[in-house]
């Protein structure tokens, strides 16, 4: 949640600032690294986030038959 709108009334100074610090380091285009976001609200990104992002992949919410296979593998892994 870090990465969420400076302009959220809820965000603290330390997440503001962790924020401030995120955006000076990437602020400069690189070839040496990359940097993936997942979110599910993507209109609560900083705009600077966004305009820092080249390219945006969008995944559907899994079917039904989808959710059936996740559950099971995580029961068959973990119950």
């Amino acid at each position: 949640a870090f990465l969420r709108s400076r302009g959220d009334a809820k965000m603290s100074e330390d997440q503001r600032n962790a924020l401030n610090a995120f955006l000076f380091r990437t602020g400069t285009e690189s070839k040496k690294f990359m940097v993936v976001y997942a979110t599910n609200d993507p209109n609560s990104l900083d705009t600077a986030i966004l305009d820092r992002t080249d390219e945006l992949i969008h995944f559907d919410l899994p079917g039904v038959e989808e959710r059936k296979a996740m559950l099971n593998m995580y029961f068959d892994q973990y119950v």
